[in-house]
Formats: structure tokens, C-alpha cells, sequence
């Protein structure tokens, strides 16, 4: 039994395929090297996405707070005193003022 060898190459591939097989395995190594480009485009776009939107949620969260205190400046009974005397023309309650309703009338 004898092996023809014009058509194999080391004695495993045929040398016409054996420029199919480089270009093959080419082609995959490059279609890792794009998938791997793609997903570390993605993450990094990601991960800024992420960074971005904690910065906002810090503002808003700072921005709240902010509302918060104004909120509790502006109900202060100082304030409303104030502004009932000065913008309003009205004067504390004094016991002259005041009228008193029994149960009893009537």
C-alpha cells in the first residue's frame, strides 16, 4: 500500500486547502478580535452611562435637600408672624381681643 504524497502536505491536509484552512483561521481570529473591540466599547459606554446617571441622582438628591430647608424656613412661625404684622397690618392676640363662647347660652 502506498501513500500518494503529491496531494498531501506533512501527510494530513491536501495542499490545495491548506490556504482555505490559513484564511479560516484568519477570518476567526479577527472576528475575535471584533467581538472583543465590540464588547469593551459596550462596557466602557456603559460604564460611563452609569457614572452619568449617579452624578444626576447627587444633584437631585442635593437639589432635594436643598427644597427641604427652604420648605421648613418658609413655615416657621417666626416668618408667618412677621409677615402677618408687617405686610398685613395684623397685631398679636392680647386678652382684650380675644372672645370666649360658653356651652351654656342660648
Amino acid at each position: 500500500m502506498a501513500i500518494n504524497n503529491n496531494n498531501m502536505v506533512n501527510g494530513l491536509i491536501p495542499k490545495k486547502n491548506k490556504g482555505s484552512l490559513w484564511l479560516l483561521i484568519i477570518f476567526i481570529i479577527f472576528s475575535e478580535l471584533m467581538v472583543y473591540t465590540w464588547i469593551r466599547t459596550e462596557s466602557t459606554q456603559t460604564l460611563l452611562r452609569i457614572s452619568a446617571a449617579e452624578d444626576r441622582l447627587l444633584q437631585k438628591r442635593s437639589y432635594y435637600k436643598t427644597l427641604l430647608a427652604e420648605k421648613e424656613v418658609l413655615k416657621s412661625d417666626a416668618r408667618i408672624t412677621r409677615i402677618a404684622k408687617n405686610r398685613l397690618n395684623l397685631s398679636t392676640a392680647t386678652m382684650k381681643q380675644t372672645i370666649y363662647f360658653s356651652g351654656n347660652e342660648g
